[in-house]
This record gives C-alpha cells, sequence and structure tokens, in this order.
C-alpha cells in the first residue's frame, strides 16, 4: 500500500506475527507476559523464524532490497552448515 516502516519497526512486528509470548510469574505472584525476543533463540529457532518471515513475503509479494537478499544467502549457507554438522 506503498507505506515504508524502518528496520526496527519491522524487527517488532515480526517478533510479535512468528514468535510466541511467555507468561512469567514474578517475585509475589504476580503474573506478567513477556514481549518475544531475538537475543535468547538458537541458531536454529532463528532460522525457523526467518524461514516463516520468508514464506510471509513470498505470499505477500513484498519486495527484497539487495541487503535483504544477501542476509537469506547468508541464512541458507548457516542452515547447509548446521545440517552437514548434525
Amino acid at each position: 500500500m506503498g507505506q515504508q516502516y524502518t528496520q526496527d519497526i519491522w524487527h517488532e512486528w515480526a517478533k510479535t506475527r512468528f514468535l510466541p509470548s511467555r507468561v512469567v510469574e514474578l517475585p509475589g505472584g504476580q503474573v506478567k507476559e513477556i514481549e518475544p525476543s531475538t537475543a535468547s533463540l538458537t541458531v536454529s529457532e532463528f532460522s525457523d523464524m526467518v524461514e516463516q518471515l520468508l514464506q510471509y513475503a513470498l505470499e505477500k509479494g513484498l519486495i527484497w532490497t539487495d541487503e535483504m537478499k544477501d542476509a537469506e544467502l547468508d541464512l541458507r549457507k548457516i542452515n547447509v552448515h548446521q545440517q552437514k554438522v548434525a
């Protein structure tokens, strides 16, 4: 629809779209929902999230910049390496 968003906004959107939130109990019995974070993901979990994001983008016909294409290629190289190690 012709709108553009910053990298930070897309990052927040992807986390809420593709990662589950967690509910934790705090001291004193309070319960709080923790927003998802990519910082605590394993390489495999992050790879899965990126694959879901790429599939979504493909379905929506989003345009990939050269920088995004390079990142996708790097991710695919990591996946190939992980499969060889496993």
